[in-house]
């Protein structure tokens, strides 16, 4: 949430980041205890069902059953199948905005040696320097490709760059991505050179995009870099490129299960393949085998397949996240390519007007806020704390996050997969109103790269469109109401095409308010109007107004160590039946500039709000803002 005069923004906004100094942290820490503290007190049941949890060892309680995170170190056996290496270390950085790639070979210029994930904002977010770096960077890594004989393919797969970036490989352009927050692959096979070194460049770009999203008046950092793991893949000619599970109808008794392949055949000429799909129960064990044959055509090929019925199948929820994995082999006369990807048996329903319901039974949603954000890294995490933080917010009660305000790494969604945590899973249209058409072909496009990626994650239970998107246009008549509501309508549409089986959502634009299956609006009881005691009040104002509505960002901020006697509770300071923050509030009288900040007021308003919600019966649940610390540029208070 940002308040500031509007008239700030006839200036260049290059000029207002240098303005509004980007040190401040939202969110005190001391909320983030109390917080903790609250929900562990409410939610000891909770605690006792996920078998007392041990964030100190939580790791090795659970296992994680993915591609091994093996250094590339200049060897692989061509004929082998699918073989995937990390290339996180040894890369050379230089902190300079050159255009050309022929220019990076002049002399002098500063390179240092870094490994991956990188960013350039992890310490000018935080100094006491007005504004940020928000330009352009190289990034090299030299890798040795040995002689070979097979055919084999080379990709370079990328977890995020943040926010737009060109590959190269031996000087040669071989792809490009715009958007930061989603992964990607680029295949470099025809510029790669056997028996000799290979040279990778990749130039990032952070700079001021309009056609990009998230806006730049967003309450965050946009931190640039490859912000996240590198991988490299040598494939087989013939190969799975996607596995995507439905599961359209689950029961305790019997569960449906589908699977859309992706394969990819570089061959010139039609052959005839064998499919072999086995679904393996939580325990390891083949509960299902289905082999096809079917001619694959050079290209892209899709096949649906429909698997046998799974009878009194282990559910997935929070506290039994009970995980499934689907093994698919691509076989001629021997194993051409093998692939897997683990999903789980769970479903999901938001009654009108009511409460929430997993696989049957009434759920509390009892949440917090995440971003991707930690002291002298910036948003350039090792999977070690991505995965930290979630096992952070399981310990302490929770069983739902919203991923605030973009997707996550993909080490956040397998911890949620494993710990049993439901998540909110946001494409990052954050504010700035709506673009025109290279912006629009931009947002389209990062919803589907997200939904597609993170489909078989039974934790999302989620897609959300979108937060505050009508707020502070980046472009002329870009809050047009007409306008928006028909490209949210257009994203709402997509979202159901691609995933069928989820519900989609968004915050705070009440104009829309009916377009996606769930609306969140905002409730700030007690810190940017009205007071906590109206809290429940407020909900039930909601409750009316909404068909289903989840309640997203509650809560406030104080002064660690700042204790008074006698903590306001906000009555007759402000006007007691207002909770949603504006965008302009200069003013409006609010607790958050009337109130002492004090560590007594916010344990009370968090008290209030918790024993609210856990005392309505027809409650969805809530989230509150947010689990930790992180960076805003736009908050010189």
């Amino acid at each position: 949430m940002v308040f500031v005069d509007t008239k700030k923004y006839e200036l260049p906004f290059n000029k207002y980041l240098e303005t509004y100094q980007g040190i401040i942290m939202q969110c005190r820490f001391c909320c983030f205890l109390l917080t903790l503290i609250f929900m562990l007190f409410i939610n000891i049941p909770t605690i006792a069902n996920a078998g007392e949890l041990d964030t100190n060892n939580l790791s090795t309680q659970i296992k994680i059953d993915w591609q091994s995170r093996i250094p590339y170190q200049g060897k692989f056996n061509s004929e082998a199948i699918r073989q995937i290496f990390l290339l996180n270390e040894n890369w050379d950085y230089l902190e300079q905005n050159i255009c050309s790639i022929n220019e990076l070979n002049a002399p002098n210029l500063k390179w240092q040696k870094i490994n991956l994930p990188h960013t350039w904002n992890a310490f000018d977010a935080t100094d006491n320097d007005p504004g940020y770096r928000r330009d352009a960077s190289w990034y090299r890594k030299e890798i040795m490709i040995p002689d070979f004989n097979a055919p084999v393919i080379f990709r370079l797969y990328f977890e995020g760059v943040n926010i737009s970036c060109d590959v190269f490989v031996n000087g040669k352009k071989a792809g490009s991505h715009v958007g930061g927050y989603v992964g990607f692959a680029v295949d470099v096979t025809p510029f790669i050179k056997k028996g000799a070194t290979n040279r990778i460049d990749v130039r990032v770009d952070n700079s001021i995009n309009p056609d990009i999203i998230p806006s730049q008046k967003s309450d965050f950092f946009i931190f640039g870099g490859i912000t996240r793991d590198v991988w490299l893949q040598i494939l087989q000619p013939t190969f799975i490129e996607r596995i995507q599970i439905s599961t359209p109808k689950v029961n305790e008794k019997s569960a449906e299960t589908s699977a859309f392949l992706t394969l990819i055949h570089s061959g010139k000429k039609e052959q005839e393949f064998e499919i072999e799909i086995a679904i393996k129960n939580p325990q390891g064990k083949i509960v299902s085998k289905q082999p096809i044959k079917n001619s694959i055509k050079p290209g892209t090929n899709n096949i649906t397949l429909k698997l046998p019925t799974l009878k009194k199948p282990a559910l997935w929820s929070p506290d039994a996240p009970n995980l499934y994995e689907m093994v698919v082999q691509l076989k001629s006369d021997k194993i051409v390519d093998q692939a897997s990807e683990r999903f789980g048996f769970r479903w999901a329903e938001f009654k009108e007007h009511g409460p929430f319901y997993l696989n049957g039974k009434r759920l509390l949603l009892r949440g917090t806020h995440r971003h991707e954000d930690h002291a002298g890294l910036g948003n350039a995490l090792p999977d070690s704390l991505h995965r930290k933080d979630m096992e952070m917010i399981k310990a302490m009660g929770a069983n739902f996050v919203r991923l605030a305000h973009y997707p996550q790494d993909p080490e956040v969604y397998r911890a949620c997969d494993e710990l049993g945590l439901l998540l909110w899973d946001e494409l990052p249209w954050c504010r700035g109103g709506m673009g025109k058409e290279v912006w629009k072909s931009n947002t389209r496009r990062l919803l589907k790269e997200q939904i597609l990626q993170n489909f078989n994650h039974p934790s999302i239970i989620l897609w959300s469109v979108g937060n505050e998107l009508y707020w502070l246009p980046d472009f002329p008549d870009g809050d047009n109401i007409d306008s928006l509501k028909a490209f949210v309508s257009e994203l709402n549409n997509l979202a159901h095409q691609l995933d069928p089986g989820r519900l989609t959502t968004m915050r705070k634009f009440y104009d829309g308010a009916e377009i996606t299956d769930v609306f969140s609006p905002s409730i700030w009881a007690g810190w940017y109007s009205g007071v906590y005691k109206t809290y429940e009040k407020a909900l039930t104002s909601s409750r009316k107004k909404y068909e289903r509505f989840f309640h997203a960002e509650y809560g406030g901020s104080s002064h660690v160590g700042r204790h008074t006697e006698n903590p306001i509770t906000g009555q007759g300071l402000v006007k007691e039946d207002e909770w949603a923050e504006q965008p302009n509030m200069i003013n409006i009288e609010r607790i958050s500039e009337a109130g002492d900040w004090s560590e007594n007021y916010i344990v009370d308003l968090f008290d209030w709000h918790l024993m609210v919600s856990e005392q309505l019966d027809w409650f969805t649940g809530n989230a509150q803002w947010a689990f930790k610390d992180f960076t805003t540029p736009l908050r010189p208070e």
